[in-house]
């Protein structure tokens, strides 16, 4: 094997790996984003079912929740 085709051979093989990387970043981009999505969505059910109430501290410019 020469060294060309040794440089070719590793340029292949980087290729695949980048490929499988970048498959696998977003695979769990759409994970992470539907976890987000559910997260979201069971917050706000629990805040409009009266679960999560507003705090009752009146000295905070912030709103704070609390269960």
């Amino acid at each position: 094997m020469n060294a060309r085709e040794m440089w070719e051979h590793q340029v292949e093989v980087l290729t695949l790996h980048c490929q499988k990387l970048t498959s696998k970043v977003y695979d769990l981009e759409e994970r992470v984003t539907y976890y987000e999505e559910v997260l979201g969505t069971l917050l706000v059910a629990l805040k409009e079912a009266g679960v999560i109430v507003d705090a009752d501290d009146e000295n905070s410019d912030v709103p704070t929740y609390e269960v």
